[in-house]
């Protein structure tokens, strides 16, 4: 299976003057990167053995970068659980309270049964990364999200493959809210490009992110989620394009689940 980390998804904050970045201030920013493998017994005790998983949780304002790795063997079991997570800011390390016109990140997740013992009650391998951005604008900006992710199941086990993108201002409004699961166990894959975008007035807003792969059950097989080449861009609009602002800001507001 594929640990190939193959996200790239940039943020740029475009300001006033043509084709000039202006610099947004990154109040918080929060990271999750979580491999994980484990069996369990079944009744009466249902009981868990794992080796604890391999994961971290970072508050920090300054450039990232954290593989999780994680493989229990045990007991006839063989899990394999991993996480990749980037991201690099434009200028870097701008810290909490500080200017950036573009954060980059990469995120890669993978989840294996590579061994199965049909004794256990359930066996279950996850990789996830979770990544959390706040952020205030002092002025009106266009954004769009274009790019493309792919999620992939292989023969075998249940699994699941699971991509989110929020984008809202913390009082309800919610810019983009896409949410798409894959569900698999016959070399499902889901590759699908996206291409949101709206207006954001003058405030702060919440970018949230999530990839998650999975695999549980009994019997070999996994997943793969990887986000590609994504762009989230932020630019001040033109007087003249008020209106189409306007109304592009309502296609943000969908959620799409492939088959």
């Amino acid at each position: 299976m594929s640990r190939h980390a193959a996200t790239l998804a940039v943020l740029a904050l475009a300001g006033v003057a043509p084709a000039s970045h202006a610099q947004a201030v990154l109040d918080y920013a929060s990271f999750t990167t979580f491999g994980f493998a484990a069996w369990q017994e079944g009744p009466p005790g249902y009981q868990q053995h794992t080796n604890g998983g391999n994961q971290s949780n970072v508050q920090t304002g300054l450039d990232y970068f954290d593989s999780r790795p994680s493989s229990y063997l045990d007991d006839g079991f063989h899990g394999i659980g991993s996480a990749t997570n980037s991201v690099a800011y434009n200028p870097s390390d701008p810290g909490f309270g500080g200017g950036f016109s573009q954060i980059a990140i990469d995120l890669d997740t993978s989840a294996e049964i590579a061994a199965s013992n049909p004794g256990h009650y359930l066996e279950t391998v996850y990789g996830v990364c979770e990544d959390y951005f706040w952020f205030t604008l002092a002025q009106p900006a266009n954004w769009s999200w274009t790019g493309e992710f792919t999620l992939t199941s292989s023969p075998g086990t249940s699994n699941e493959a699971r991509y989110q993108l929020n984008l809202s201002d913390g009082n309800g409004t919610y810019y983009a809210n896409e949410w798409v699961h894959s569900v698999g166990g016959a070399g499902n894959v889901v590759s699908q490009p996206f291409a949101l975008g709206g207006a954001l007035p003058a405030g702060s807003y919440l970018l949230h992110l999530q990839l998650v792969s999975g695999a549980y059950g009994l019997g070999v097989g996994g997943s793969t989620a990887e986000l590609h080449s994504g762009v989230l861009s932020l630019t001040v609009p033109t007087p003249g394009a008020a209106f189409l602002l306007g109304a592009a800001g309502l296609t943000g507001l969908r959620r799409r689940r492939p088959r």
